[in-house]
């Protein structure tokens, strides 16, 4: 059994921010519903809004939306007679996607019908909730329970003259919810018979896109990091990405008393169970990690699924990229930390809309380009001088010991920059798609992030090169400041750009 998950999320430098990625965006590039319907004919209407596009596979239809798309809608809409019916299959739909998928009956000028709510009949599924029943707008009850609303896949609407019917499949049959008279003025218009798919909001690029502007440094004692900045501080709670996932701790002492002692049963039932797993392993024990039979290193790895046979588990981890391996009970019982604690992750059954803010976005970027720290305005806590915030962190990499050492021998150091500076790249793509940035503005801000985005590969070139042969710390130092000031130039510029929004 396998859960769904990304084994090339966009954020791979660390894993605490890299794993919870990989489930959130194994969704990214799928479908947003698929289904069966009998709906198939040469007089098929199909229209899109918001780069929704739809296929057809092996007898489902799929709807397909854009990276940016935001109220995906799309109507499938055929001719209907006097005695007609449709019926729908839901099959798959994604987790982080809100929407409803809706079987409709309506007049010829649906679009109107759709925004003023009059003389249309919906019979819907609401993903991952319950079924909704509908008479120009009004929402009448469908007297099924929570659960069995949930569980229901299978929906149908029907016309015999002036009466119109609808109907939800659950526990085994057929019960009817609707059963009304159609206007006689609706008649005379001349009827459609279709499905509708309003898929809400694709919230990851929303969330994305206002996180991972923000960077931090921090010491203590020999520990040294640069890092995203999620407040609060490093975020191992990954409090961040609740808006998607529940995320709960188990004691693996806990785990092995409630199954006999065999933890590694336990790992196979809770994923079952639809969990992804984060496990504290010894990687002198895992294959495919750089520290295999080398040198014991506690790293967590993600576990995602398991073998037919239940004999082997596998795990996304780090051997300088992200790694998948396969790892037997045996595996388990010599790597595993015994005295720590295991991660679940889930979809969360409630995701809210997520906007993106810019007032909120400016702030963030204004407290990168002046060095503050961001949680300053959320905290009651003092701040401490162990932590630097924007600018004044990338500088941290050349002003101070522990700071130029991770830069000259640190491959991630250099893998980090890049990727930060990355997902900006992303994101001014993502604000010309939302009109935040005009096409003028935008030409100018990607010339100068692809600019430092070249400076960046050089670097990550020059700290690999330095840690195999120790003579290129100079370089990377003056490299280093190049990036800096090119770092500077281009965030103040485009502050200074979205403050006039």
């Amino acid at each position: 059994m396998i859960l769904p998950v990304n084994t090339n999320p966009s954020i791979i430098t660390y894993a605490h921010h890299s794993f919870p990625l990989a489930i959130i965006e194994q969704g990214l590039a799928k479908s947003l519903v698929s289904f069966r319907a009998n709906i198939e004919g040469d007089d098929l209407n199909i229209r899109t809004l918001n780069d929704v596009t739809v296929s057809s596979r092996e007898g489902y239809i799929e709807l397909w939306a854009g990276k940016y798309a935001q109220n995906t809608e799309c109507f499938m809409l055929k001719e209907c007679g006097e005695d007609e019916s449709l019926e729908i299959e839901i099959c798959e739909y994604r987790k982080d996607m809100s929407g409803v998928l809706n079987l409709i009956l309506c007049t010829k000028d649906y679009a109107k019908c759709a925004s003023e709510n009059k003389y249309i009949y919906r019979v819907g599924k609401m993903l991952g909730r319950g079924i909704i029943n509908a008479v120009d707008g009004e929402y009448r009850d469908s007297g099924i329970g929570e659960q069995s609303g949930i569980e229901c896949k299978k929906l149908k609407i029907s016309r015999k003259g002036n009466k119109l019917a609808t109907y939800a499949y659950v526990d085994d049959n057929w019960k009817q919810l609707l059963d009304e008279t159609l206007p006689e003025e609706m008649v005379k218009e001349g009827l459609l018979i279709g499905v509708n798919g309003n898929m809400g909001r694709d919230q990851f690029y929303n969330w994305k896109y206002m996180n991972y502007t923000q960077i931090s440094y921090g010491e203590e004692d020999a520990f040294v990091w640069l890092d995203y900045y999620l407040y609060p501080r490093k975020c191992y709670s990954f409090n961040h990405t609740q808006q998607f996932l529940d995320i709960f701790h188990v004691p693996i002492a806990d785990a092995k008393e409630l199954f006999g002692g065999d933890i590694f049963k336990a790992f196979i039932w809770f994923l079952s169970k639809g969990y992804y797993l984060e496990i504290p392993f010894d990687e002198y024990y895992i294959n495919n990690r750089a520290a295999y039979m080398k040198n014991h290193f506690l790293h967590n790895s993600m576990v995602y699924g398991y073998s037919e046979d239940e004999t082997q588990i596998y795990g996304l981890g780090y051997s300088n990229k992200v790694m998948i391996a396969s790892i037997t009970k045996e595996d388990v019982a010599l790597a595993l930390d015994q005295q720590s604690a295991f991660k679940l992750y889930r979809y969360r059954p409630d995701v809210k809309t997520f906007e993106f803010n810019l007032r909120h976005y400016i702030k963030v970027l204004e407290d990168f380009v002046e060095s503050r720290d961001t949680g300053d305005d959320f905290s009651t806590q003092l701040v401490s001088n162990k932590y630097l915030y924007g600018i004044s962190a990338l500088k941290a990499l050349l002003e101070r010991e522990h700071g130029r050492n991770i830069l000259t021998h640190d491959q991630r150091t250099g893998y980090f920059l890049h990727e930060h500076a990355s997902i900006m790249r992303e994101r001014l793509d993502y604000f010309l798609k939302t009109g935040i940035l005009n096409n003028e503005e935008f030409t100018e801000l990607t010339a100068m992030c692809d600019d430092l985005l070249g400076h960046l590969v050089r670097l990550k070139n020059l700290i690999y090169k330095n840690i195999m042969k120790e003579n290129y710390n100079e370089t990377i130092i003056e490299r280093m400041e190049t990036i800096v000031e090119a770092e500077t130039e281009f965030f103040t510029r485009l502050l200074s750009i979205l403050k006039t929004k």
